[in-house]
Parts: structure tokens; C-alpha cells; sequence
């Protein structure tokens, strides 16, 4: 699928995360839906939390990353 491939850099970008595995970067980006780097720059803690697996730590940690 679109989502688990290089041409998706939303999936790219969350997969390098520490503590985002494979399976959580495939839920985020079907979930919210991401395509794009913009999509992933414009998450918020409320979008992360709607995600099975995503907790406010977790969603701080992404935020924090995605922001650096």
C-alpha cells in the first residue's frame, strides 16, 4: 500500500521516531490520513492521541521530534 512505501514522506518521517515503530507510523498515516511533510508538521497532541498506541507521552515525544 501507498502508506508503507519511500513515496509516502509522512510514514518516512514518523518511522524514525524513537518509540514509532512500523506499525504505529502505519496507523498514523492511515488513521489521520498523512501524505505529506506539511501533514506531519501540522499534527497536534490532540490528532496523535486519537491513535490506538499513542499516549500524551508518546505524543509529546513525536511532537518534540517533528518540530526539531
Amino acid at each position: 500500500p501507498f502508506y508503507k512505501t519511500k513515496l509516502n514522506p509522512a510514514f518516512n518521517a514518523l518511522y524514525g521516531i524513537p518509540g514509532v515503530a512500523e506499525v504505529l507510523s502505519e496507523r498514523l498515516v492511515t488513521h489521520i490520513p498523512l501524505r505529506t511533510l506539511e501533514d506531519v508538521m501540522n499534527l497536534t497532541k490532540q490528532d496523535l492521541l486519537e491513535v490506538k498506541g499513542i499516549g500524551p507521552k508518546l505524543a509529546e515525544n513525536i511532537l518534540k521530534h517533528i518540530h526539531n
